[in-house]
């Protein structure tokens, strides 16, 4: 796997437009997965909305204090980038 085949799941900078219809949230889908990776989410009440069914939900972000991992199993609190480049080399 390469580092752009994760291209449409991040936020910001690398992510150019996602369609609705892959949108998570209040206005997108209602998700169920067992284990929901947010990546640089802030954690907008909306999209809590739309990952709280998930059984595990581990967040990545570098401000340790984005309301996204008050509903997270699992905070990591570093750079988006950093934490991907680290975990596409183990």
């Amino acid at each position: 796997m390469k580092k752009e085949d994760l291209v449409f799941v991040l936020p910001g900078k690398l992510l150019i437009r996602v369609e609705h219809k892959y949108q998570v949230g209040l206005t997108g889908a209602i998700i169920a997965p067992k284990l929901y990776i947010a990546l640089g989410i802030s954690g907008a009440a909306e999209h809590i909305v739309g990952i709280q069914r998930s059984e595990i939900i581990v967040s990545v972000n570098s401000k340790m204090n984005e309301s996204i991992f008050g509903s997270s199993d699992y905070c990591i609190v570093s750079d988006v980038n950093e934490f991907i480049d680290a975990f596409m080399n183990k």
